[in-house]
């Protein structure tokens, strides 16, 4: 007697949270005192490509980095004063920022002369340094999990006088004429935490969102669909097998599309599929990216129009900004300038840069120092 089964099987949602977004936990690397940061010690590697994937926290970056660089930074008075071979304090403080912001902390790159005073100073990106416990070693590398040189060793910054510099043995010299002075927002944690990650799902969702109505209108908005196998019933393991193949190239908001399988005796047999219709889903689509926006926003304590990301609010005049401005300037901005100015007092020992705080109208005589 021929077989007239139907199997029906269908395309289980993703677990994408969980399966998609890695975990910042640190955990110490087999026989060293190096912490490796996040799952497969790629951590910043991903914040970076986050931020490269979701408009509003980019707009929410850079942003705060602009707000950060305030209308003037003076170094030791000057405007250009260079602070190595090819950067002036607001380059390096401009890339400082950014991983405050992006990352949630900085390292800056303290090298001496052999008298011990400062020569140049420069801006670590936070993907290449690895830690130990106590950050008071760090390990740089621009191929980390790859094949390639051995990783340069650094001690953390000490604020020698000139007294403890020539006491110094020449061993004690040389290991410390480059060192790292490091910062993070978060000092309970091995490594820096951003401050919008608990905001990470929602950056996901946006991303995923634009590559939704990208997939969409390449595909031409097609449908979610029922696949029909009119050659008889597999079993169990093969259907699995299956499945797996199909969803892997075709579902997904990558693809814009949801996929039914159907497996038949024959033809006579195959499937149908009545559409359930979705009510409001645009209204529900556009509330999800209004949503997200403003959790990415929330998490910076920023309203949206600080970054010229436009709302639903008509009318957000000079005096609401300047309203908005001062909420978010006192919290997020001011310390963030006062952290950086901290550390180059610390790294020459004396008050030597100074941040016009930020204004609509241009720079006012009122300095952070």
């Amino acid at each position: 007697m021929p077989d007239t089964r139907t199997t029906v099987r269908f395309a289980a949602l993703d677990p994408y949270i969980q399966r998609k977004i890695p975990s910042p936990a640190a955990a110490r690397t087999t026989g060293s005192d190096r912490y490796r940061w996040g799952t497969g010690d790629t951590y910043p590697d991903y914040l970076l490509d986050l931020y490269n994937r979701s408009t509003t926290l980019r707009a929410c970056v850079d942003g705060s980095v602009d707000y950060i660089l305030g209308d003037r930074v003076a170094f030791d008075g000057s405007d250009n004063t260079l602070v190595n071979e090819r950067e002036n304090a607001r380059d390096v403080i401009r890339q400082i920022a950014t991983n405050l912001k992006r990352v949630g902390g900085f390292a800056i790159q303290v090298v001496r002369d052999y008298t011990g005073a400062v020569r140049s100073l420069y801006s670590l990106d936070l993907r290449y340094i690895r830690t130990n416990e106590d950050n008071d070693v760090f390990w740089y590398s621009e191929k980390w999990g790859k094949a390639g040189p051995k990783p340069a060793v650094l001690p953390a910054f000490i604020p020698f006088t000139p007294e403890e510099w020539a006491a110094l043995d020449e061993d004690q010299r040389n290991s410390h004429t480059s060192s790292v002075l490091w910062y993070k927002e978060r000092a309970e944690a091995v490594y820096p935490m951003p401050c919008y990650l608990a905001s990470i799902p929602a950056c996901e969702t946006e991303a995923a969102i634009d590559n939704f109505n990208l997939n969409g209108l390449e595909n031409g908005f097609a449908a979610s669909a029922v696949l029909n196998f009119n050659n008889g019933i597999p079993s169990d393991e093969d259907q699995d097998e299956i499945e797996r193949h199909v969803n892997e190239k075709f579902a997904g908001h990558q693809n814009a599309l949801r996929i039914m399988l159907s497996f038949n005796s024959d033809k006579d047999h195959a499937a149908t599929v009545d559409q359930f219709e979705v009510k409001d889903f645009g209204d529900r689509f556009a509330a999800v990216t209004n949503t997200v926006s403003r959790k990415i926003a929330t998490a910076f304590r920023a309203n949206l129009n600080l970054f010229g990301v436009p709302t639903e609010s008509n009318g957000f005049n000079s005096e609401e900004y300047q309203a908005a401005f001062k909420l978010f300037n006192r919290t997020q901005i001011q310390p963030a300038q006062q952290a950086i100015i901290d550390a180059f007092t610390k790294i020459y020992g004396r008050p030597i840069l100074s941040i016009d705080p930020f204004t609509l109208d241009g720079p006012e005589a009122n300095t952070l120092q």
